[in-house]
């Protein structure tokens, strides 16, 4: 009917003016000032388009000031501006006056963060440890002296001398025969080793450069262990002990009974410069950024970049720790580290369900004939005791 194609048109029309009034939103440049609470301009006035993302022009702030950019907040009459929005989403458009807020509280902010990065060990210049042994600069390292001994060691083993005979076997009335053994001495020297000194010396700052100029400090649960467990050999030798014979020694010999092989000196360290992988709680501290075993739970810790931080959106990732490990030849990344630990966790759990699952079936078994048994013995005392009658 003529009237429904004219309102058809009219519908279209309407359509279309809004869709190009949006399009002309997003297009249109937008004049952004940005100042302080105090008034002070910190950047523009500049031009932005309505497609920008609230987070590039939070880093452009960030810049100006100096600032990280997880520091910034940017607020518009009355509401913080959402890093995940587009400038025309938040109602930005034509002239705004937007202020820049530089959170104190940049602890509360950071400890949102869940963090993954690979870089290189570093440590402050006057900070390092000098190993003892190699004589190198290094973050950690871990010295030795092993006594090295024989021990004159005496044992008793039983031996089977005879084979027992069982019942029957020379006739019906053989009672058969035990297994007869006896015991035989063995002594003979065994090697053995002892500790004799062991120091552990570490830097009081180990730091994790990933290339971006912003160092992170190392901070888990126990840095000297972890450090430990990623170091690696730098230095062994052996001294052999003085074996020359005279009256004495010869005397010391007969009676003694350990006997001195010599001494090895090894040294383990955590060189500056190897590379590492490391996950963990990234915040800025009064140290400045750090990475450390979390310390807030798993859903307030947000495995996000800073720029989309959403402090009302729990994360999904649960049981969050920190892990690290130093990169060497023929070393594993974290990933099949830890890919590696939970396949074997869920063999082990395997494992223990079948043994759980065959011990209920044997005490189950077990239940069965011991009702089978009791159900006979009481089905047989009414018969002995009408034989006994």
């Amino acid at each position: 009917e003529p009237g429904a194609c004219v309102e058809a048109r009219t519908t279209r029309w309407a359509a279309a003016e809004v869709c190009s009034q949006v399009v002309g939103q997003i297009l249109a440049p937008i004049s952004v000032h940005v100042t302080t609470l105090a008034g002070n301009t910190v950047w523009g006035p500049e031009e932005i388009e309505g497609s920008m993302l609230v987070a590039d022009l939070q880093r452009r702030v960030a810049e100006a000031m100096g600032q990280s950019s997880f520091a910034v907040q940017l607020v518009y009459e009355t509401k913080i501006l959402d890093p995940s929005r587009t400038a025309v989403e938040e109602g930005l458009k034509e002239e705004v006056h937007i202020t820049a807020i530089v959170s104190r509280e940049r602890e509360e902010i950071a400890d949102a963060l869940f963090a993954h990065t690979r870089g290189h060990i570093w440590v402050p210049d006057g900070a390092f440890v000098l190993a003892p042994f190699s004589r190198e600069h290094v973050a950690f390292y871990e010295t030795q002296v092993i006594r090295l001994y024989d021990e004159w060691v005496t044992s008793w083993d039983r031996r089977r001398v005879k084979a027992g005979r069982p019942a029957g076997t020379q006739g019906r009335d053989d009672p058969g025969s035990d297994s007869e053994y006896e015991d035989v001495e063995r002594s003979q020297w065994m090697p053995r080793e002892e500790v004799l000194e062991c120091h552990r010396v570490a830097a009081p700052r180990i730091f994790l450069d990933d290339g971006s100029g912003e160092r992170a400090l190392i901070l888990p649960r126990d840095l000297e262990r972890w450090a430990l467990e990623n170091s690696a050999p730098t230095y062994s030798e052996t001294e052999a002990a003085d074996r020359r014979l005279n009256a004495g020694a010869v005397l010391v010999a007969l009676v003694a009974t350990e006997r001195e092989r010599g001494i090895r000196r090894e040294e383990r360290c955590l060189r500056m410069g190897e590379e590492g992988e490391l996950v963990g709680e990234a915040c800025v501290t009064e140290h400045g950024l750090v990475l450390r075993e979390p310390r807030l739970p798993s859903e307030m810790l947000h495995r996000v970049d800073s720029e989309g931080l959403l402090g009302d959106r729990p994360s999904s990732l649960r049981n969050k720790a920190f892990a690290g490990i130093v990169l060497r030849t023929g070393q594993q990344s974290l990933e099949m580290v830890q890919l590696g630990r939970a396949k074997w966790w869920r063999i082990g759990k395997f494992l223990l369900g079948l043994l759980s699952l065959f011990l209920a079936t044997s005490l189950g078994r077990r239940t069965r004939l011991a009702h089978r048994f009791l159900r006979a013995l009481r089905s047989q005392q009414p018969r002995v005791a009408a034989v006994a009658a």
